[in-house]
């Protein structure tokens, strides 16, 4: 074989491979190699915590959204017809002047916090620690009952949102759920230990 030609594959160039870590001829020879291990931490989030996240964060959002939309067209109507126009115009006018009361006195503000606290809450619950879920579900509960004094007179229009809410208010509370919460916590509280063993060792 000429020198022009590169070495086979696998080779260095006629030179011996180097020693595998821990066998003959490595300076570890004999010697157990272990892998580094990873920092511990709770382990897979359950699927439910991220559906319930997903789930609450986009409802939120969508319903700001139509919240402020509503809001904005019921002054938009309200200015752009006159009332005094024809009986429908009349009717049209009255209507929305009713919702835009309604949500100038307080309606809006509250709906729109609430979805603000919803997506704040849905985030929390990546936080592998108990207090998250239990915030969470008071809201969901809080939301609950606030929503069923709101539409009294029309349950009808309660069902489905508050099907949606307790769906994701529940699944918080799986056994897997649990579980991750209660190693993210504990390793939490190892964690402080740990650093405040630390300080009072180094002073």
């Amino acid at each position: 074989m000429s020198s022009s030609q590169p070495p086979p594959p696998g080779t260095t160039g006629g030179a011996p491979p180097p020693p595998w870590p821990g066998g003959p001829g490595h300076p570890m020879a004999g010697h157990l190699v272990v892998a580094p291990r990873s920092r511990p931490g709770a382990g897979q989030r359950p699927i439910v915590l991220t559906l319930a996240t997903t789930l609450s964060t986009t409802a939120a959002a969508q319903f700001a959204c139509v919240v402020g939309f509503v809001w904005l067209m019921a002054w938009v109507v309200r200015d752009a017809i006159d009332p005094t126009a024809g009986q429908v115009d009349g009717v049209i006018y009255h209507a929305f002047e009713r919702l835009r009361l309604s949500l100038d006195a307080g309606l809006g503000a509250i709906l729109l916090v609430l979805q603000v606290a919803t997506v704040a809450a849905g985030f929390l619950l990546l936080i592998p620690r108990h207090w998250t879920r239990v915030v969470y579900t008071a809201l969901g509960v809080g939301a609950l009952a606030w929503s069923s004094s709101w539409l009294a007179d029309d349950l009808r229009w309660w069902i489905a949102p508050a099907v949606y809410i307790a769906f994701c208010s529940l699944i918080v509370w799986t056994p897997g759920a649990t579980n991750w919460y209660t190693v993210g916590q504990d390793l939490a509280r190892a964690r402080k230990a740990g650093r405040t063993a630390s300080a009072v060792g180094n002073p």
